[in-house]
């Protein structure tokens, strides 16, 4: 049975866009990139974009979908490998070509958007794995090898994680070319996976550690105890570090040594889990999640559905998160109501383990 798909063109022309005008200047005038449209200190240029013409501008974009085949099956491949080691990957940076046919290769999917005026060019791309269930671990994802049967079993495939999503051009951003691409892959893989129930991200925290670190820096000016952490996780992390709790956790989570330490990681799990819990959950800016990957997950209608401890091992992901990931999970049926509920009430979906880390924060913890 061969699973290596043929690569799908798939039209995505949105109402009667030019081809002819192309991508190149909605997205350096939005970058600022040398054009000559801006106006004087207030006035408004013809070209820019109003809090309420935002939503339209899915409109200005004439998006064509990919789905990349497996490895060496044609330009596609080498044009996202290209991206991806020009740092257009900017979640999990792909490394070599052994690390881009581990991400096409068995059980894994990559999409992308491009412009209809330069097909195979992407402007926003999406990595899938299909697993049996909701990974906690980015690295068994990008750094374990792939199976190497090339037929994959479909009967043990019920769950897909998105676990890398990245715009490919800066003067994107703010557009919902992310919203649209999952839509469209969330109906791809039900079309190639019938019985495929779970549909959840796999998703980085970034800003987890700058914030703690603020919070560690703002007590060490009030020069009482640590309200952060208990008593008795205090004196378990000073016996561990050798000093004081505040001026050790300062040092040790600026840099990635803390997890050399296996008692220090033990000791560090309970805290560091409920302050992210309060940090995604609690944190708010205007009202709604603080978080950039949490606010757009959740404006998508997703479940705020379980923190991992130990899921991003690598450099990035423990001086950026603490090695810390979340999983957002997306119940089909219910995304309309929970995208509605959270833009209008500002009211967050989350889990039992998400809620219950919350109380412990609220019963432990004071900012």
């Amino acid at each position: 049975m061969r699973t290596g798909p043929s690569i799908r063109y798939l039209s995505e022309d949105l109402d009667g866009v030019s081809k002819s005008f192309g991508v190149e200047f909605p997205v350096r005038q939005r970058c600022g990139d040398g054009l000559d449209v801006f106006p004087s200190e207030g006035q408004r240029s013809p070209f820019s974009i109003s809090g309420n013409e935002r939503g339209a501008e899915k409109h200005v974009l004439g998006m064509v979908f990919f789905r990349v085949p497996e490895p060496g099956a044609g330009h596609l491949a080498f044009t996202v490998r290209s991206a991806a080691e020009n740092q257009s990957e900017a979640v999990h940076p792909v490394k070599n070509w052994a690390d881009m046919k581990r991400r096409v290769g068995p059980y894994r999917r990559c999409y992308f958007f491009s412009h209809c005026s330069t097909p195979g060019e992407p402007l926003i791309i999406l990595h899938v794995a299909l697993t049996s269930e909701i990974s906690s671990s980015i690295q068994t994802i990008i750094v374990k090898e792939s199976p190497t049967s090339e037929t994959e079993e479909r009967d043990k495939i019920t769950t897909a994680i998105l676990y890398s999503l990245s715009l490919t051009q800066q003067g994107l951003q703010g557009v919902e070319l992310g919203t649209f691409l999952i839509k469209r892959v969330v109906k791809e893989l039900q079309k190639e996976f019938p019985h495929l129930g779970t549909f959840a991200s796999l998703s980085p925290i970034p800003g987890f550690t700058k914030w703690l670190l603020g919070l560690l820096k703002s007590k060490a000016k009030d020069h009482g105890r640590n309200e952060l952490l208990t008593d008795s996780e205090c004196k378990e992390i000073s016996e561990i570090t050798g000093g004081p709790v505040n001026e050790t956790l300062k040092t040790f989570l600026s840099s990635s040594e803390w997890v050399q330490s296996e008692q220090l990681v033990r000791a560090l799990q309970a805290p560091l889990m409920r302050l992210c819990a309060w940090y995604l959950y609690g944190e708010k800016h205007r009202g709604y999640a603080l978080n950039p990957v949490a606010n757009f997950h959740l404006q998508n209608g997703a479940v705020m559905w379980r923190i991992n401890w130990m899921a991003d091992v690598s450099l990035k992901g423990i001086t950026g998160s603490c090695g810390l990931m979340v999983n957002y999970r997306y119940f089909l049926e219910d995304t309309a109501t929970n995208r509605a509920t959270y833009l209008s009430s500002k009211s967050i979906k989350a889990s039992e383990q998400v809620l219950s880390l919350v109380a412990q924060f609220q019963k432990n913890s004071k900012l």
